[in-house]
């Protein structure tokens, strides 16, 4: 599996920044969702973009997979890591993702 070799030498402390990473861009998204921001807003855009580059650290998706990666978080137990953050998360995510993909991949 590509996330496994990419991530066989990693330290705890590259474990550390990358669950950071992840927190930040969750919690981020929170506080756009909290103004109201739909997933096709610019800021939030920029944020999917974070969580594009921080994925690419254990995969590379394309605008396909990436795509299925957003409905995969909805579908799956990983929404539960997401909707801690928001209940709502991780299909607000799974929505920005399609956009994103459809936009900038």
């Amino acid at each position: 599996m590509q996330s496994q070799k990419n991530t066989k030498q990693w330290t705890e402390q590259d474990w550390e920044v990358s669950h950071k990473e992840f927190a930040d861009i969750c919690t981020d998204l929170t506080e756009l969702m909290q103004k109201n921001m739909t997933p096709e807003c610019p800021e939030v855009l920029l944020v999917i973009e974070r969580h594009f580059k921080w994925l690419n650290k254990f995969w590379s998706p394309n605008k396909e997979s990436y795509a299925m990666h957003g409905q995969f978080i909805t579908e799956s137990e990983l929404k539960n890591a997401y909707n801690k953050y928001n209940p709502n998360l991780a299909t607000f995510i799974s929505q920005a993702i399609q956009i994103f993909a459809n936009k900038k991949l």
